[in-house]
């Protein structure tokens, strides 16, 4: 079958301002110490969607230590789920 795949989870080119102050996306990040953002990838990976990690919203412009902690994060929503309630809540 056909795959979706998500190249900006939050939005393209930058992400956008109206899900990063989302008050859900917010509340369950702040449940899980996570960011907005990476409550987005999250739901993406656990609807079984394909994602572009990149290391920032520049299309991979950044240097140093900026990309390892956009790619540390990103890499480690991976290791941490949303629940069947927040997945419903966020569906």
């Amino acid at each position: 079958g056909i795959r979706t795949f998500a190249y900006g989870q939050t939005g393209e080119p930058e992400p956008r301002e109206a899900m990063l102050n989302d008050p859900i996306l917010k509340r369950i990040g702040e449940t899980h110490n996570k960011s907005t953002e990476e409550v987005a990838l999250r739901w993406v990976l656990q609807n079984d969607l394909a994602a572009s990690l990149r290391p920032s919203g520049n299309f991979g412009r950044c240097e140093g230590e900026e990309c390892q902690v956009g790619l540390s994060r990103q890499v480690s929503c991976l290791e941490w789920e949303l629940t069947k309630d927040e997945m419903a809540e966020l569906n």
